[in-house]
């Protein structure tokens, strides 16, 4: 028979919360930093990892860990990262992209698993973390500095997991918990938002409702509508900040001199200034502004279906559904144009509304 052992919290001793970014990115807990495809979520990882390398500053504060004390120098260094991506090469992209950010480099690693075949040793990038984790745990333990895990995708991470599935999303997250918990390592995964956008933010994350249920922190990028050049980096959850506030930044391209000559990369540049909206907020507002001149094509295809009288409901659909218009937006533009509906034997009908003499 199992024992158990129940703890009063009166024995729990009380701790106060660690941050790498304060309000933003807290220590020994799972962040995440979600948005569309190219809108710069890697990009900005990068900008985080050698913020953390450098013991630099943030945009809107200073940095709150010193860092690593190198007796050489005689000063504080900053802390490692470790960066874990399926998606960027590391010569040509996540090297030149760190560089561009003006990272420490000597304070940044990836992850190798070294392996033998036929008496040759080769090493290998990790790319699933349920059999690796072990060795991720290692290499923190061993270089005792890690202060930041980057996983670029965190779904590219899980193994065979189902990354739609809550109960194995769930189970993914806890193992990255307990060892971020152990290290006081922040630990940020990127992902994608799915297509979806009738959706609130928080159900915009690609995969299960269990990375945003799992994640203490959540935060989107987002294009700004007022400036396409903009993004936006905005808060989706703060389960662990008071009352997080987003920031503005840009994507500036700068200049990094390799082997092969200097080539053109990006990095990130903050704004000082506070924004203070929701990524709900500017989603509604993006989604409006999208919807626009969808809505008046939809009502001139509308109009020319209808132009000769009533059409069966069916047809309409039909006709739609070749033209890649959805059945909802079908119907918003039928509620728009005060289109009447009108049952004739076993058959909707749809027709215009008669004009005002």
């Amino acid at each position: 028979m199992r024992e158990y052992n129940l703890v009063p919290f009166s024995q729990i001793d009380p701790e106060s919360l660690l941050w790498l970014w304060y309000e933003r990115i807290p220590l020994g807990k799972i962040s995440l930093l979600v948005g569309n495809p190219g809108i710069g979520k890697s990009v900005l990882s990068m900008y985080i990892a050698a913020q953390v390398s450098r013991g630099a500053e943030w945009p809107d504060q200073p940095c709150i860990r010193e860092g690593t004390f190198d007796e050489e120098i005689g000063d504080y260094v900053g802390d490692g990262v470790i960066i874990l991506t399926t998606e960027d090469d590391l010569n040509d992209t996540v090297r030149v992209r760190l560089e561009a950010a003006d990272a420490n480099l000597s304070n940044i690693y990836t992850l190798t698993v070294k392996k033998t075949y036929k008496g040759e040793e080769s090493e290998e990038p990790i790319y699933n973390l349920i059999d690796s984790l072990d060795l991720l745990e290692q290499a923190i333990k061993d270089k005792g500095n890690i202060a930041l895990v980057i996983l670029d995708p965190i779904t590219g991470y899980m193994g065979t997991l189902n990354s739609n599935s809550n109960t194995e999303v769930r189970s993914f997250l806890n193992m990255l918990k307990i060892l971020a918990e152990k290290y006081e390592v922040a630990v940020l995964g990127i992902s994608h938002l799915n297509k979806n956008s009738e959706l609130e933010a928080a159900y915009r994350i690609l995969g299960s409702i269990g990375f945003n249920a799992g994640a203490r922190s959540v935060w989107m990028v987002i294009s700004n509508p007022a400036d396409e050049d903009s993004r936006l980096l905005l808060p989706v959850k703060g389960n662990v900040g008071k009352n997080p506030k987003g920031l503005e930044f840009k994507l500036v391209s700068t200049e990094v001199d390799t082997a092969d000559g200097t080539i053109e990369s990006v990095r990130c540049a903050f704004e000082r200034d506070t924004v203070y909206r929701t990524a709900d907020e500017v989603l509604a507002e993006e989604k409006k502004k999208q919807r626009a001149p969808v809505k008046h094509s939809i009502k001139r295809w509308l109009e020319d279906v209808l132009k000769n009288g009533a059409v069966d409901v069916k047809v309409i659909e039909s006709k739609a559904a070749k033209d890649s218009i959805g059945t909802r937006t079908l119907r918003r533009a039928k509620e728009d144009m005060n289109i009447k509906s009108k049952k004739e034997g076993n058959k909707w009908i749809w027709m215009l509304p008669k004009k005002e003499e």
